[in-house]
């Protein structure tokens, strides 16, 4: 009746509540999509299996990701353009000894559409970038 998707992987849990609506599976079958909080290391990182390939140096390194999201969140609600603060996140994250970032986009929470504009509705911060023999995944709300 229930089902519990860690928000971890934001875009997974997008999909699922969204083919839940569309397939009608909310009721009867499954009573309620629930996302699961993220759970941080104590530096912010988030907890992942991923994490367990990181070398002690690169782990130290990955630190930097959620320090870097947060900074990125708290530019754009300041008023700084999204590209420019996207563009400092990438710069930033390649400074920390990142080898890639495959993805930093601010996307709508609901739809995952590209946002242009906070007003438009709940957004969220999502990142993809290599460290060491790792792809780390995180995301943020920017509320």
């Amino acid at each position: 009746d229930l089902a519990f998707f860690g928000e971890k992987d934001w875009q997974q849990l997008a999909v699922i509540r969204r083919m839940a609506r569309d397939l009608d599976l909310v009721s009867p079958r499954a009573a309620a999509i629930h996302g699961v909080a993220t759970v941080r290391e104590a530096d912010g990182l988030a907890m992942s299996s991923r994490n367990a390939y990181l070398s002690s140096e690169d782990r130290a390194r990955a630190a930097a990701l959620p320090r870097l999201m947060r900074e990125t969140i708290d530019a754009v609600m300041a008023g700084r353009p999204m590209n420019e603060a996207l563009a400092a996140l990438g710069n930033g994250l390649l400074e920390a000894g990142f080898a890639a970032i495959d993805y930093a986009e601010i996307r709508s929470a609901e739809t995952l559409a590209p946002v242009t504009a906070l007003a438009a509705g709940p957004a969220r911060l999502l990142v993809a970038a290599r460290i060491g023999g790792a792809r780390l995944i995180d995301n943020m709300p920017i509320a």
